[in-house]
């Protein structure tokens, strides 16, 4: 694998390297010699797309920290042809601060090597030329407050613009090299799974008028209305194309609604101006939104999206994000082969025809998707672990590919605390931590974190937080995930992350009170989505339970004896101050008298992150009547039942998670199965993936849920560690009368297990690979 270029030199179209949101092309024609093997590195800003003699090829590039690009080293081989081959290179420079991805000039950097030798190279006056792609609408809105641009296209197949990666003859633009100063890594993590699906129903179609909003004010967000400084992107009154507001304007009227099997994408649909047609795709999935269109008229296309609906339609009004495509399209008798550049997650496409005529020929998505996800092979007797099981995986391959990311949608961003659930994914669904690695990497390689204070993380990254806010909670739970990551990780050096462990030391000392607890922390504190969060402050007794443990481990870790005196402190002050004999008490404020009261605010997240973070130790019997409280007594189901109203709910994240690793930390094996059924199932026969919350609002597919999967294979399966550092496998197996069998890979070979009914018994038989010691609890 390079890590560096041997010609090649960043460029970009002259004086647009800080332009917002200006797509290029870059094409490089080549003859291929027989036996000569052709190889593509490259890397880029914002993001690109590659074209092999007019068909897709790739999509990058790997995200990495500040100060670094990481470059994809790519055979070209299985596309070419002999003779004259076109290598088409589509670059969106976005100069747009958000969420997914970070703010630096736009900019490409790729060379072509015949064997070992370059053969073409991108330089101001190299053998790339380039073209600025003007049918992508520069002043578009953005499409969340996290992500950049939403996308507006105008083709004409009459002008070779449309199709300028096919080689077509189009003028070239002035290049001018881009000056930045960048390290370079390697990409490290596999290529994505391009496979594409098509829909597979056609569900409604219908009429859509538009109605009379009699002085109705569009939806409001941050993202269109507050365009600043902090919220980059082009102010409302520049917006050349609304898409968004037209489609708020629609009425829609179902005229069929008779499902419609679409025979793999081959059926047709015929739509006149007004006319719309919804499709199902089966289940949440994550790509570029592909079709193909027959425009018998100058027409205008937009495509809809969602991962629900709502009352049977796509409810516009419940969207914080913008799930909006729109082409203009000039008539031609050439079909157009639509494809979005960004990535994004549905299960439901809406075509509607605002002018024209067209024929919908196939739509779907091409999947944009981390590939190994083949290492456990489950079957259970139980058909809803079955589903849950299915969509936790293919929750965890839609949001794993660069980072692990909270979801395809919204965000596509790589949240701390997220990332420690996603770890433990990644081990039994990818049998490795090599995404894991990178995404740890990120934080202690980067150069800064602008905006930030010294020694604090960013709360997701990569990542531009340029209004200065971060999690303090968040950054804690990166050392949280390192515990888990250094046994699932059999290279990692604990080592290499000393810096950054001391700088967040460093940074909450100046909040240490007089009793050596933290008090009124800056920025966002977070404790999860519940009542708990709105007594995070002065003194946040959940926050500190945290930060003993984080001193405990870095104490561990680095042999540190005042850390780890220090985390025993804590602790005590913890439960003197905050345990009443029956619950841990959320929080203490300070008043105006210098004192400090403690309040009488009780939430059931509060109670989990004491035994979680080992506070509250269950095998002192001061604390035995709390912990039959959250097995017996907590859960989801208490608020459907009224149990306990005073205190607080747990939400999914992060109390009902901390729940399911205390009741696996506990051995409540059949209880952990029946609340995991009882939380995901609707979820995975809605959707086909685990959402961010219980109910339809938010992600319907969030990368942390995929931890259901793995909850499922520990106390079904008895799975409960696999340490690859020391080689060990730890098992515990379960009373619960449930067949199943599984088949796991492990970086030395397969884990083989099988539960049965074998002469009125239930009986597990299992293996492991030579190399390993099983152990039992």
């Amino acid at each position: 694998m390079r890590r560096n270029f041997e010609r090649a030199v960043p460029v970009w179209l002259k004086g647009e390297a800080r332009t917002m949101n200006v797509s290029a092309g870059f094409l490089y024609t080549f003859t291929r010699k027989k036996g000569s093997v052709y190889k593509l590195n490259l890397t880029g800003s914002t993001l690109f797309r590659i074209y092999v003699n007019g068909r897709f090829f790739h999509y990058g590039p790997a995200r990495g920290p500040h100060g670094y690009v990481r470059i994809d080293e790519l055979e070209l081989d299985s596309l070419l042809a002999d003779g004259l081959n076109t290598l088409a290179i589509e670059v969106a420079g976005y100069n747009c601060y958000s969420y997914y991805t970070l703010n630096i000039p736009s900019f490409l950097q790729a060379e072509v090597y015949e064997d070992d030798r370059v053969i073409g190279y991108s330089d101001v006056c190299g053998d790339f030329s380039a073209v600025r792609l003007t049918m992508r609408v520069q002043k578009a809105m953005r499409y969340s407050f996290q992500r950049t641009f939403t996308e507006i296209y105008h083709l004409d197949h009459a002008e070779p613009l449309t199709n300028w990666m096919t080689g077509e003859a189009v003028a070239a633009e002035e290049l001018e090299e881009v000056s930045l100063p960048l390290a370079y890594l390697p990409r490290e993590l596999p290529i994505p799974h391009y496979d594409i699906r098509y829909a597979e129903h056609a569900i409604e179609s219908g009429s859509a008028d538009k109605q009379d909003r009699e002085g109705a004010a569009y939806a409001e967000h941050r993202f269109i209305h507050q365009i600043s400084d902090t919220i980059t992107g082009y102010p409302l009154d520049d917006i050349e194309e609304r898409a968004f507001e037209l489609v708020q304007d629609l009425a829609f009227k179902p005229i069929d609604r008779v499902k419609r099997d679409l025979a793999g994408g081959t059926k047709e649909q015929s739509l006149h101006e007004g006319q719309y047609v919804l499709l199902d795709m089966g289940l949440n999935l994550n790509g570029f939104i592909v079709s193909e269109v027959m425009a018998a008229q100058d027409s205008e296309v937009y495509f809809m999206f969602d991962e629900k609906l709502i009352d049977g339609r796509i409810a516009i009004h419940s969207w914080d994000w913008i799930n909006v495509l729109k082409y203009s399209l000039k008539q031609s008798e050439r079909p157009y082969a639509l494809e979005s550049f960004e990535s994004y997650g549905f299960r439901y496409l809406l075509c509607y025809v605002a002018k024209g005529a067209v024929t919908l020929r196939r739509a779907g998505l091409r999947e944009y998707a981390y590939p190994d996800c083949a290492n456990a092979v489950f079957r259970s007797g139980d058909e809803q672990l079955n589903d849950i099981f299915q969509a936790a995986l293919e929750t965890y391959r839609q949001n794993t590919l660069d980072v692990f990311m909270d979801c395809p949608t919204r965000e596509r961003a790589g949240w701390l605390c997220d990332s420690y659930f996603t770890g433990q994914s990644a081990q039994y669904f990818s049998g490795d931590a090599a995404a894991e690695k990178v995404f740890l990497e990120n934080f202690v390689l980067a150069r800064e974190f602008p905006q930030l204070p010294k020694g604090m993380l960013p709360m997701c990254y990569p990542a531009d937080h340029v209004n200065g806010r971060f999690i303090p909670q968040w950054a804690m739970w990166y050392v949280i995930e390192l515990e888990g990551y250094l046994k699932r990780d059999g290279d990692a050096n604990i080592g290499d992350f000393k810096e950054l462990c001391y700088g967040l030391i460093r940074y909450f000392r100046p909040f240490r009170n007089e009793d050596g607890l933290l008090e009124k922390l800056d920025s966002w504190n977070f404790i999860e989505w519940s009542k708990a969060n709105q007594w995070v402050q002065d003194v946040n007794y959940p926050t500190n339970m945290l930060y003993s443990k984080m001193l405990r481990l870095i104490g561990q870790w680095y042999e540190d004896d005042e850390l780890s005196a220090e985390a025993d402190r804590v602790r005590d002050t913890i439960i003197e101050q905050s345990f009443n004999g029956e619950y841990f008490i959320d929080h203490a404020v300070r008043e105006e008298d210098g004192s400090l009261r403690l309040t009488d605010h009780t939430s059931e997240v509060c109670q989990y992150y004491a035994f979680f973070f080992d506070i509250a130790d269950e095998k002192e019997e001061r604390f035995k009547t709390l912990q039959a409280a959250l097995l017996d007594v907590f859960g989801p189901a208490r608020k459907e039942l009224g149990l306990l109203p005073e205190v607080a709910y747990a939400n999914a994240f992060i109390g009902y998670y901390l729940r399911m690793e205390l009741l696996l930390r506990w051995r409540r094996y059949a209880q952990s199965l029946n609340e995991v059924k009882g939380y995901f199932h609707h979820m995975s026969r809605l959707t086909g993936t685990l959402w961010e919350h219980g109910s339809v609002n938010g992600s319907l597919n969030h990368g942390f849920a995929s931890f259901a999967g793995v909850v499922i294979l520990k106390a079904l399966l008895g799975i409960q560690e696999i340490n690859e550092k020391d080689r060990v496998i730890v098992f515990d197996f379960a009373d619960v009368p449930i067949e199943a069998e599984l088949r796991l890979g492990t970086s030395l070979g397969e884990i083989r297990l099988k539960r049965e009914l074998s002469d009125g018994e239930w009986t597990v038989r299992y293996s492991v690979p030579d190399g390993y010691e099983a152990r039992g609890i």
